[in-house]
């Protein structure tokens, strides 16, 4: 978490991140990613997310790519 907070801190226009509550307990993960989703939102960041768990992300989302190593299986706004 740390890691994010100090490449935010530089004001980037977009980031990529790779399971960004690994390692994290359920409450503090999920109070990470809605902070996560705040910032993206409040300063214009693209932020692109790859979570093994799509259900964990889609509420911080603006668009939901879901896909495999078989291709992609679904592509649309996420649900608000």
């Amino acid at each position: 978490m740390l890691a994010i907070a100090e490449s935010l801190r530089q004001i980037p226009s977009c980031c990529c991140l790779d399971a960004p509550d690994r390692g994290t307990g359920d409450d503090h993960g999920a109070g990470m990613l809605a902070a996560l989703g705040r910032t993206a939102r409040e300063e214009g960041l693209a932020a692109r997310i790859v979570e093994q768990h799509a259900q964990k992300i889609l509420p911080i989302t603006d668009r939901a790519l879901i896909s495999s190593a078989e291709g992609v299986h679904a592509q649309c706004p996420a649900p608000q």
